[in-house]
């Protein structure tokens, strides 16, 4: 796992003689974490139509069971946070992007989107 280590390892020999060897190891993160989401495909939808938020998944080379958090941007810049599989409805034209965020224990993050053009 990503952290600082401290090994200590006591020596011994025949005659009873011991010694103490003592260093430390750090295992370092710098890779994000990769967001897989189902269907990253642009969609063109109307106003009223109803959008449901697409399923991701995010993998990390070190950190096991990540989050992911979704958030929906609109046109007039507003975010709001979702749930995957989420439904809603579109009620003003323009360009909303679906963000997709995960961090991994060392803090590194993963982004993903996909655009949604509201007609």
């Amino acid at each position: 796992a990503y952290g600082s280590y401290r090994v200590s390892i006591k020596i011994f020999d025949a005659f009873g003689r011991s010694d103490q060897i003592i260093y430390g190891i750090t295992v370092s993160d710098s890779i994000a974490p990769v967001i897989n989401i189902d269907d990253k495909s642009e969609q063109v939808l109307k106003v009223g139509d109803v959008l449901t938020i697409r399923s991701a998944t995010a993998i990390d080379d070190i950190s096991e069971n990540l989050t992911v958090y979704t958030y929906l941007l609109t046109p007039t810049l507003y975010t709001q946070e979702y749930a995957m599989g989420d439904k809603v409805k579109l009620n003003q034209k323009g360009v909303y992007y679906v963000y997709y965020y995960a961090y991994d224990d060392a803090g590194n993050v993963g982004f993903a989107e996909y655009k949604i053009i509201v007609e």
